[in-house]
């Protein structure tokens, strides 16, 4: 289920950095485990609705 489908509209044209970005904080963060599991979830809703 994706969480935020307005979210790749919403953010317009900061859509695309704002994925990388959340890539990048995903594999290179020392995140708690519900910070991982929210910025995941927010990645997936961008990567998903491109």
């Amino acid at each position: 289920m994706v969480r935020f489908p307005w979210l790749p509209h919403a953010a317009g044209p900061l859509a695309g950095p704002l994925r990388e970005r959340t890539s990048h904080l995903l594999d290179s963060a020392e995140l708690s485990a519900r910070s991982r599991r929210d910025l995941g979830r927010v990645h997936y809703g961008l990567d998903y609705n491109r």
